[in-house]
């Protein structure tokens, strides 16, 4: 009743109460939110009602039922209200539910090799409204209950005339339909917005370096940041650049001679973004902010300054129904994202002020301190006169919520990027569902590949197509393409699905390359905004993308852009205009997705693709029930938020259970991991072959659970790691599961660094006992680096000769080696010979040789 929205029972702490007794009871307004979220019973648990008349007074249609009332404390008082909730529709279990066993395996049956079915976990989905439905229908059963069962199955007539070919139509009919709801209601989420408590007064050490621009008309606020930060022990080095022309090589040298003359800073605060406000760059849609702040990001690395920069946004998010985000902010707050996963010592976070500069005081002024202050591990915070809040993202399943209204598709629909694989599946449904004349529009127009076999497909559905070619960055263009809507279909609904991928780091972007990708999403949603800003439209649908919500490495523009679209639906909607955004996980066979093992690459990292027909059932979901926003997204949190947090923690996911209990039990497994010492003295009493094998064993065997094989035998222990399939997101769970059997802290880059599981073998060797094993680690690295830059490296004949003529040479020294200290003479047993072996070399192959080095040092 602070926040007026739904609250986990864990953060009941005595800071909660704290607040809930330093603000007003907010009771008429949250009941006012649980009401349009389809809540219509209200359960007072407590020795006497106290709550139920005021809940009677305000909604007088709702069921509110006590537990107990004062001298009336008895089981049958309780079994009293229990039978009031029956009675009044709730579900109400009465019997004991029975526990089922697994019954075991077969005799001597160790693995199994189909399918097997499992009960619904929280990763695909959060137990609810389905949940309830089934238990009423279980219940109806029962109970023999033929008029319930004909009401939970919506049968029409009495239940007693029903056939059963009926029933058992209905009854598949139904159990479809709760689970397709349940599958669509776990991809669904929001973005929520959690109180935190920073330092009232906060110390800061060291020199800070305030990164300013020329400030708003009448907003002298950074001398007020400024001032906060001088009042609590920082000293402060304030550069002030012209961020009109910025760019990063004059930053960069601006950043040089500045710190050239003053301390080395210990944080960077750029009050850049904020400063820029709305305005534009001198690129077409890229918005000041977003430009310097590019630069910035740039410029200090360049400049190489490795401190945490902090970028503070004015309106960027919005905490509050209060409040809507402004688009030009927002982007940085996207690109933020980005730079966080790409830069992760390098990046502090966002810091969110009031989108009216002219309410930074003092007090928001401290609290901004005590975020640099002390912050934990949380990197996107809003600072308001009301607190600080971390951003976080949460489930938001409809469940058994009724749509607002309903959409049907009438008249001319706009799709922009609608001959593309996404926007030829919104167009299908669109024309399936009665839409009278279709637009697509892209920049091939009738040119671009399937458009032709897609206008067949839609006429076939009986609607008109008119597919265009509009470059809906063109405002001119776009303004011509909608005066061309026939008055005899006016537009009604309008779907801009365009879009220009990334993949590009942020230290590679150019001006032009940002320009280029904001173009079309950013560009065709203003001016679509802005030309149909008085139109009454039944749909006004924003194609975002999830590299805007939690962020994508390489997408760092694209997360701009997608950010700018969702807070431009908070604007239209501000606005009293119609709006929806939906951050779109992966499309299976759709955009992105299409590309060859396109699919397989993000599902390793947790990101699972989602049937084409469902996706867009969730797209009709959220335009019926009239959200602003929501993230849509299939994921595996489990594999996801490993690979997420492996370089830098992030509280974003701490409301995702199953994200946080994977980062739990990785917690557990590295705390109850091997310790070290132990592990090491083992190997000690080993011989050296046994404890090298022993090693090697331990690393294929992590690295098959990682590739998902049955057992170490399939993985080859000198093949380079990314040859048997290794990314940066198993690179992590293979150093996470060596971390954890050998009590080691090993790198996140460790199959970098040593590319073979021979390579890391010996690397844990030279961890565990580096007195034994110092010596023989940087041979076998080397031989490691040459085998992995002999596999990749082109097939030229001359260096393939050089090399083998090096390694021959070298085969030859280490046997006489090995003769003088009193091990085996020469391959061949006589030096003479080596003329006449010189075919056998040329014959041998990569693995032959190695064979052979390893033989002669012992190592095999």
């Amino acid at each position: 009743t602070v926040t007026t929205e739904p609250i986990d029972g864990t953060r009941l702490t005595a800071e909660y109460w704290y607040d809930n007794c330093r603000h007003p009871v907010r009771f008429h307004d949250t009941l006012h939110t649980l009401t349009t979220h389809g809540h219509t019973h209200y359960l007072e648990i407590s020795p006497h009602p106290v709550l139920i008349p005021a809940i009677t007074e305000t909604h007088p249609t709702a069921t509110t039922i006590p537990t107990l009332h004062r001298n009336q404390g008895t089981t049958t008082d309780l079994h009293t209200s229990l039978a009031h909730a029956w009675t009044t529709g709730l579900p109400t279990t009465w019997h004991t539910p029975h526990h089922h066993l697994d019954l075991p395996t077969y005799p001597f049956q160790r693995q199994r090799y189909w399918l097997e079915s499992a009960p619904l976990s929280a990763s695909q989905g959060p137990a609810g409204p389905a949940d309830d439905t089934d238990a009423r229908f279980w219940e109806a059963v029962e109970r023999e209950d033929l008029e319930a069962l004909s009401s939970t199955l919506s049968l029409d007539g009495n239940g007693e005339a029903l056939s059963w070919s009926a029933v058992l139509l209905s009854l598949s009919s139904w159990r479809r339909q709760q689970r397709e709801q349940a599958t669509l209601d776990s991809w669904r989420y929001r973005i929520s917005w959690k109180r935190i408590t920073v330092p009232n007064l906060p110390t800061l050490t060291g020199t800070w370096l305030l990164v300013t621009g020329p400030e708003r008309s009448g907003e002298a606020w950074s001398a007020v940041v400024a001032r906060a930060i001088a009042s609590r022990g920082a000293q402060v080095s304030t550069l002030s650049v012209d961020a009109a022309g910025l760019d990063r090589e004059t930053l960069t040298e601006r950043i040089r001679e500045h710190l050239a003359d003053s301390e080395q800073p210990v944080g960077v605060l750029s009050l850049l973004a904020c400063g820029a406000g709305t305005a534009e760059s001198g690129r077409a849609g890229v918005p000041s902010a977003l430009a310097t702040t590019v630069a910035l990001v740039q410029a200090l690395g360049d400049a190489g300054v490795d401190v945490p920069l902090w970028c503070v946004t004015s309106g960027a998010v919005s905490v509050s129904a209060t409040e809507y985000a402004l688009p030009e902010q927002a982007a940085v707050a996207g690109l933020g994202r980005v730079v966080a996963l790409e830069q992760p010592q390098r990046w502090g976070g966002t810091i969110d002020l009031p989108g009216q500069l002219g309410d930074v005081d003092d007090q928001v002024a401290v609290r901004l301190v005590g975020v640099l202050a002390e912050h934990g591990d949380e990197d996107q915070l809003a600072v308001r006169a009301s607190g600080v809040f971390g951003r976080r993202l949460v489930r938001a399943p409809l469940g058994a919520a009724a749509p607002v209204r309903s959409w049907k598709p009438r008249g001319t629909v706009l799709v922009t990027g609608g001959t593309g694989g996404v926007g030829g599946r919104v167009a299908r449904w669109l024309a399936r569902s009665g839409a009278e004349h279709l637009l697509l529009v892209s920049r091939s127009g009738p040119e671009a590949p399937g458009a032709a076999e897609l206008e067949a497909d839609l006429a076939a559905s009986g609607a008109r197509v008119s597919v265009v070619a509009c470059d809906v960055a063109d405002r001119d263009a776009v303004e011509r393409l909608l005066s061309s809507v026939p008055d005899a279909h006016p537009l009604t609904a309008v779907v801009h699905a365009a879009g220009v991928p990334q993949q590009s780091a942020v230290e590679e972007l150019t001006p032009a390359e940002v320009e280029e990708i904001l173009s079309a999403k950013v560009l065709g949603a203003r001016h679509l905004d802005e030309l149909l800003a008085d139109a009454p439209l039944d749909a006004f649908v924003l194609f975002s993308s999830n590299a805007g919500v939690w962020g994508s490495g390489g997408h760092s523009a694209y997360a701009a852009a997608n950010a700018y679209l969702d807070a431009l639906a908070e604007r239209r909607r501000a606005h009293g205009r119609t709006a929806t955004s939906v951050a779109w996980g992966a499309w299976a066979a759709g955009g992105m997705m299409a590309a060859e093992g396109a699919a397989a690459y993000m599902g390793r990292r947790g990101v699972l693709d989602m049937e084409p027909e469902r996706a867009v059932a969730a797209l009709v979901a959220a335009v019926e029930h009239d959200e602003t926003f929501v993230a849509v997204a299939h994921m595996d949190w489990e594999r996801f938020v490993l690979g997420f947090t492996s370089l830098r923690p992030s509280p974003l996911l701490d409301d995702i259970p199953e994200a946080r209990r994977a980062l739990a039990e990785l917690a557990e497994e590295t705390e109850s991991g091997s310790d070290a010492s132990t592990l090491a003295r083992e190997l000690a009493d080993m011989s050296p072959d046994d404890r090298r094998a022993a090693l090697l064993d331990l690393v294929q065997s992590n690295a098959a659970a990682v590739l998902g094989h049955t057992g170490g035998a399939a993985v080859d222990a000198h093949r380079a790691f990314k040859e048997l399939g290794f990314d940066s997101l198993t690179a992590v769970q293979l150093r996470n599961r060596l971390n954890a059997a050998t009590g080691l802290r090993v790198p996140a880059t460790l199959v970098f660094d040593h590319p073979t599981p021979a390579a890391v073998a010996a690397y844990v060797e030279a961890q565990l006992l580096p007195d034994v094993s110092g010596a023989r680690l940087p041979v076998l690295e080397e031989i490691d680096r040459l085998d992995a830059s002999l596999s990749d490296g082109p097939a030229d004949a001359d260096l393939l000769h050089a090399v083998q003529d090096r390694l021959q040479e070298m085969l030859w020294k280490l046997a006489d080696r090995s003769a003088a200290s009193g091990g085996t003479a020469s391959p061949s047993g006589d030096p003479d010979e080596r003329g006449a072996t010189d075919g056998d070399f040329a014959s041998a192959t990569a693995d032959d040789m190695f064979d052979l080095i390893d033989r002669d040092l012992g190592l095999s």
